[in-house]
């Protein structure tokens, strides 16, 4: 067991990888955090040379700007973490660590797949609060403090009787396996990490997407398909299938890339 796991260990590794990460993503992570006051500052920019006045920045290029920035550190931050794993200097020191691979895999996991996503969500709120605290008529009320029921999920959508979404469940998930695909990627590839990736990623959400068409048209063709659909009472009943099939999605494609990730680091060899 001590050979697998030691807390002990483990604990010493993790630190040595936070601050590994510090000195090598940080002021990235810092930079996609403010971006927002720069996009903001740029905005009102252009609107005093073109339009001789400053404009209101809506909710809907604020939630786009966030958004973006979500997505391109997901696909550039886990790269510039371990990407050198692929390197020769740096892999050999990183196979010689005194640490097992299950340990190296699971700071790894800890360090991108969750300490990751917590400081950039932390920074972007604090960039969106400090800008709704010093601009409220152009920037409006801060995110954090909107009401936030629908986007939740946890009011329904167009009244009580309505479809529910939790669309903040929705996007975390997301987030998440997206960072894992890109970790992957940083730790597979030798060169061209970023591009290769999304190359890959394309093609194999193409393969699936093709595969899950079929499946739902068979599907609409059959007879006791259609009659189980038919025999829901309601849409919510129909959501609460489609919210199973998503949720076993995820929890499948988080535990294939948990395993390739972890089968990698076994395999590297330098």
């Amino acid at each position: 067991m001590d050979r697998t796991f030691d807390i002990r260990r483990f604990g010493r590794y993790l630190a040595w990888d936070l601050r590994n990460a510090r000195n090598n993503a940080g002021f990235s992570l810092l930079v996609y955090g403010v971006t927002p006051i720069f996009i903001f500052a740029f905005f009102q920019i252009c609107s005093l040379v073109f339009n001789g006045g400053t404009s209101p920045f809506g909710l809907t290029p604020r939630l786009v700007c966030i958004f973006a920035l979500i997505v391109l550190s997901a696909m550039m931050l886990p790269s510039r973490l371990y990407g050198r794993v692929t390197d020769r200097r740096y892999g050999t020191e990183f196979l010689l660590l005194p640490a097992s691979t299950f340990e190296k895999f699971l700071s790894m996991i800890v360090i991108a797949g969750i300490v990751l996503p917590l400081c950039m969500s932390v920074l972007l709120l604090v960039s969106d609060s400090l800008l709704a605290l010093c601009f409220p008529g152009l920037y409006g009320e801060a995110l954090i403090c909107m009401d936030n029921g629908v986007f939740f999920g946890l009011d329904a959508l167009g009244g009580d009787d309505s479809v529910t979404f939790n669309f903040f469940l929705i996007m975390m998930m997301s987030w998440w396996t997206n960072l894992l695909v890109f970790i992957l990627g940083a730790i597979f590839f030798k060169r061209s990490k970023v591009a290769k990736t999304i190359l890959t990623y394309f093609l194999v959400n193409s393969v699936f997407g093709v595969a899950f068409s079929a499946i739902m048209l068979c599907a609409s063709e059959n007879p006791d398909a259609a009659d189980m659909i038919s025999s829901m009472d309601d849409l919510q009943d129909l959501m609460s299938v489609l919210n199973w099939m998503v949720n076993i999605w995820y929890f499948l494609v988080s535990a294939v890339l948990l395993g390739l990730i972890y089968l990698r680091l076994r395999t590297i060899k330098h």
